[in-house]
């Protein structure tokens, strides 16, 4: 479940804790996930920060999992998602893109 935080911008990046809290796994769950290659962080600074996106993205993949998707399973939808995108934007459809 993903709990809003007001006190916050909703686009600043944030650290690992606050997203594992977020998401309502542990740290360490996250980062088998960017080894896994399911979540993609961005570095600031020389650490590394999660956005509004990867939240959303660490979201769904929870939801997957706590409904029997396996690990290979999420990877081949995140293939087909980002094969998806490249279509679209080489297409020029905004719609597709925009959903």
């Amino acid at each position: 479940m993903i709990m809003s935080d007001p006190e916050n911008d909703p686009d600043e990046l944030m650290a690992i804790p606050r997203l594992a809290e977020q998401v309502g796994v542990t740290p360490r769950v996250l980062r088998y996930w960017e080894e896994q290659q399911l979540i993609s962080p961005t570095s600031e600074h020389g650490r590394l920060r999660y956005s509004p996106r990867d939240l959303a993205i660490a979201a769904l993949i929870r939801r997957l999992l706590d409904a029997g998707t396996g690990v290979e399973g999420i990877r081949m939808l995140k293939r087909i998602a980002e094969r998806d995108v490249r279509r679209a934007a080489a297409a020029g459809d905004q719609a597709a893109l925009d959903e």
